[in-house]
């Protein structure tokens, strides 16, 4: 890449202390890295990816559903084919829907003729629904799938995921995208809400790790909609973690999160809770170096005693600590242990070099093994 052609001030060289751990990150190649931003800007257009009609490409988003049948017997081979299509997924879920769910996804469609064998299809198992992200997604997932009719597709374009991935006996074709891109924010607002989540970065990854985490979160995609440095009382800590009040653990955890600061953050995505959990990893970072070697736990946690991040374990969970530490969330309110040591920062200022490069005590304490919310 262009970072190899310079040594004493390249980032890496700099601000790297291993290769982990090298401060930053850029995209191999243009194709991907028109495929990443689509986790920032959703609606990013490039100069100097064109598509192949001469246009100018715009890295968007698009929803596709694998209906219950195909999305049980070939998962994997519909994902391997969306990989070779040069597509991200950006978002991922599976869902059982009711009839109520699906009349409302497809009000357009409920007075057609073949709307019960649609009704009857996407009720029958668990749908998987993908956010996918490229230049162009939408027409390109479009082309993609092939006419929306079986027989059509099946006689016009044989190699078309919806001919290749047709039921026996089934009207009703097995994949869906989005014909436009309003239609594809709205369907991908249908599958994946926006949601609130706590996160909290932990006393022990305070000093080494915590800019590194911020811009991990910017990175992928999450707003900051609050954000507050903090040393807990001892009463809001025993509080906070209140559901753990019972646990052998819960007196050395308490003690912990009182020694030093911790930072505080109210993050905002589709599907946010679930997003940040799997950023976090699994509490044991043995565990999460083998299987999510690229979460936070595997790259900054030292074991199950250091594991450097706090996330809400359910949408309910994360409303509850929220409104614990901010108060209402829709107000400027906060609420305090310590009004004088706290630090309140808003999402302007949290990329702001003034307020990542500023000296803040610090205190070195042991984090404590509680479980996966923790």
């Amino acid at each position: 890449g262009l970072g190899k052609r310079y040594t004493s001030v390249a980032l890496r060289a700099q601000y790297g202390t291993q290769t982990l751990f090298n401060a930053v990150h850029g995209s191999k190649d243009s194709d991907q890295a028109s495929r990443e931003l689509a986790f920032f800007f959703p609606n990013f257009r490039t100069t100097s990816a064109v598509e192949q009609d001469g246009e100018e490409g715009r890295v968007e988003r698009t929803l596709a559903l694998i209906r219950p049948d195909v999305a049980m017997e070939n998962r994997d081979e519909i994902l391997a084919q969306i990989q070779k299509l040069g597509f991200t997924v950006a978002l991922q879920r599976e869902v059982l829907l009711t009839e109520e769910q699906v009349r409302r996804f497809y009000l357009q469609h409920v007075d057609e003729d073949y709307f019960p064998a649609l009704l009857r299809s996407m009720t029958s198992g668990p749908v998987l629904a993908l956010a996918l992200a490229r230049e162009g997604a939408v027409l390109h997932w479009k082309n993609s799938l092939g006419p929306p009719d079986l027989d059509k597709a099946k006689e016009e374009s044989p190699e078309c995921l919806r001919a290749q991935f047709a039921v026996d006996n089934e009207p009703i074709n097995q994949l869906h995208g989005s014909a436009s891109p309003e239609e594809a924010e709205q369907e991908i607002s249908f599958f994946f809400p926006k949601q609130q989540t706590l996160a909290v970065i932990k006393p022990d990854a305070m000093d080494e790790h915590r800019d590194v985490i911020l811009e991990e979160i910017r990175g992928r995609g999450f707003t900051v909609t609050r954000l507050k440095e903090t040393v807990l009382s001892r009463e809001m800590a025993e509080e906070f973690y209140k559901e753990h009040r019972e646990k052998p653990f819960f007196s050395q955890l308490v003690d912990f999160m009182c020694r030093g600061p911790c930072m505080m953050l109210v993050l905002t995505k589709e599907n946010a809770v679930e997003e940040w959990r799997a950023l976090m990893g699994p509490t044991d970072p043995q565990k999460a170096k083998e299987t999510s070697p690229e979460s936070l736990r595997a790259r900054f946690a030292a074991d199950v005693l250091h594991n450097s991040v706090h996330g809400s374990s359910s949408e309910q969970h994360a409303e509850e600590k929220i409104r614990f530490i901010f108060g209402d969330i829709s107000t400027e309110a906060a609420l305090s242990a310590d009004e004088e040591s706290d630090v309140t920062i808003s999402a302007e200022e949290l990329g702001s070099p003034a307020y990542l490069n500023k000296e803040m005590s610090r205190s070195s304490a042991a984090d404590i093994h509680n479980d996966s919310s923790s």
